[in-house]
């Protein structure tokens, strides 16, 4: 298992990743803080091996899950369906305050959450898009996330953009 830990994730503050790597590929098993919501997609597969340039890979399909918020203030959580897909799409270096990193694969990410507003049964989507580069035997090096909400919800805003980097790194030591 490895642990990510990140000082301000997508601005929200301290959190912890958790992963585990296996013949298969790499699984999220979620992180802490966590919320109601995501509980109900972990664990998922995030990577699959081999990994293939150019090849979709569905990290996430579920339907007919509880969604954290109170989109249209009716005093009741909306439902919502799930959907992430991942592709592979360069190979990169990347450099980051921890150093260059050569031969990255940088990942590219789309999941998308159909809220059905319960007041209404309206569908409205939420997108969130991602890059990701990972380096051998390291792990997620940098990040760029994009949230957009729908149009017409006036609690929310239209949309966030994040940028993390990995800031410091100790190769782990060779066995003696």
């Amino acid at each position: 298992v490895v642990i990510f830990w990140e000082s301000n994730q997508s601005n929200r503050g301290q959190a912890e990743s958790y992963l585990a790597r296996d013949k298969e590929g790499i699984t999220y098993y979620g992180g802490k803080p966590t919320t109601d919501f995501e509980t109900q997609l972990i664990p998922f597969r995030a990577i699959k091996f081999p990994i293939v340039l150019g090849k979709k890979e569905i990290q996430v399909e579920k339907r007919d899950l509880i969604y954290d918020l109170d989109l249209d203030h009716d005093g009741v959580k909306e439902k919502a369906d799930a959907r992430a897909v991942v592709t592979a799409v360069a190979i990169e270096t990347v450099l980051t305050p921890a150093g260059t990193f050569r031969d990255t694969i940088k990942f590219q990410g789309t999941m998308t959450v159909w809220v059905t507003l319960s007041k209404d049964k309206k569908r409205v989507p939420i997108i969130g898009t991602t890059t990701h580069w990972f380096a051998k035997d390291v792990g997620m090096v940098k990040q760029i996330e994009k949230l957009e909400f729908p149009e017409g919800l006036d609690s929310a805003p239209s949309g966030t953009i994040t940028t993390e980097v990995l800031t410091d790194y100790t190769k782990p030591k060779s066995p003696a």
